[in-house]
Protein backbone atom coordinates (compact mmCIF):
# COMPACT_ATOMS: atom_id res chain seq x y z
CA UNK A 1 0.00 0.00 0.00
CA UNK A 2 1.01 3.55 -1.00
CA UNK A 3 1.61 5.73 2.29
CA UNK A 4 0.13 9.27 1.80
CA UNK A 5 1.79 12.41 3.95
CA UNK A 6 -0.14 15.61 3.85
CA UNK A 7 1.57 19.16 2.13
CA UNK A 8 0.85 22.30 4.15
CA UNK A 9 -0.13 24.97 1.75
CA UNK A 10 -1.32 28.09 2.44
CA UNK A 11 -2.21 27.00 6.03
CA UNK A 12 -3.99 23.99 4.86
CA UNK A 13 -3.00 20.60 4.90
CA UNK A 14 -3.40 18.46 1.08
CA UNK A 15 -2.73 14.92 0.79
CA UNK A 16 -0.83 14.38 -2.45
CA UNK A 17 -1.95 11.27 -4.29
CA UNK A 18 0.72 11.68 -7.23
CA UNK A 19 2.95 13.64 -8.78
CA UNK A 20 2.36 13.77 -12.46
CA UNK A 21 4.80 16.62 -14.28
CA UNK A 22 7.90 18.55 -13.75
CA UNK A 23 8.88 22.03 -15.09
CA UNK A 24 10.85 24.88 -14.18
CA UNK A 25 10.00 27.86 -12.71
CA UNK A 26 9.55 31.15 -14.24
CA UNK A 27 13.26 32.39 -13.74
CA UNK A 28 14.72 28.95 -14.12
CA UNK A 29 16.32 28.73 -11.36
CA UNK A 30 14.60 25.90 -9.89
CA UNK A 31 12.05 22.86 -10.56
CA UNK A 32 7.95 22.85 -10.08
CA UNK A 33 5.78 19.45 -9.50
CA UNK A 34 2.63 19.26 -10.80
CA UNK A 35 0.65 17.46 -7.57
CA UNK A 36 -2.87 15.72 -8.02
CA UNK A 37 -4.11 16.15 -4.65
CA UNK A 38 -6.56 13.36 -3.19
CA UNK A 39 -10.08 13.64 -3.44
CA UNK A 40 -9.94 17.07 -5.83
CA UNK A 41 -10.21 16.53 -9.45
CA UNK A 42 -6.84 16.55 -12.05
CA UNK A 43 -7.73 20.07 -13.52
CA UNK A 44 -7.28 21.43 -10.06
CA UNK A 45 -3.58 20.18 -9.87
CA UNK A 46 -1.40 22.89 -8.56
CA UNK A 47 2.53 23.29 -9.38
CA UNK A 48 4.17 22.91 -5.96
CA UNK A 49 8.18 24.33 -5.75
CA UNK A 50 10.06 21.33 -4.41
CA UNK A 51 10.77 22.60 -0.92
CA UNK A 52 7.03 21.79 -0.39
CA UNK A 53 7.19 18.27 -1.35
CA UNK A 54 10.91 17.10 -0.57
CA UNK A 55 9.90 14.79 1.84
CA UNK A 56 6.84 13.26 0.01
CA UNK A 57 6.17 9.84 -0.83
CA UNK A 58 4.79 10.30 -4.04
CA UNK A 59 7.41 12.43 -5.13
CA UNK A 60 9.95 10.15 -4.49
CA UNK A 61 8.04 7.53 -6.66
CA UNK A 62 7.73 10.18 -9.21
CA UNK A 63 11.24 10.31 -9.28
CA UNK A 64 11.90 6.92 -10.70
CA UNK A 65 9.30 7.39 -13.40
CA UNK A 66 9.72 7.09 -17.62
CA UNK A 67 8.72 11.20 -17.09
CA UNK A 68 11.26 11.92 -14.46
CA UNK A 69 13.96 9.80 -16.51
CA UNK A 70 13.23 11.83 -19.82
CA UNK A 71 13.06 15.15 -18.09
CA UNK A 72 16.28 14.56 -16.01
CA UNK A 73 18.15 13.53 -19.56
CA UNK A 74 17.54 17.15 -21.26
CA UNK A 75 20.12 19.65 -22.10
CA UNK A 76 18.29 22.20 -19.95
CA UNK A 77 18.05 20.21 -16.75
CA UNK A 78 21.37 18.75 -17.55
CA UNK A 79 22.88 22.65 -17.65
CA UNK A 80 20.39 23.14 -14.38
CA UNK A 81 21.74 20.53 -12.45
Amino acid sequence: DTVLFPVACNSKQYVVEKVTDVAFNSNGTGLLFKVKWLGYPADDSPWQPYRNLRDNAQLKSFLQSPEWQQFSSTAGYQAFA
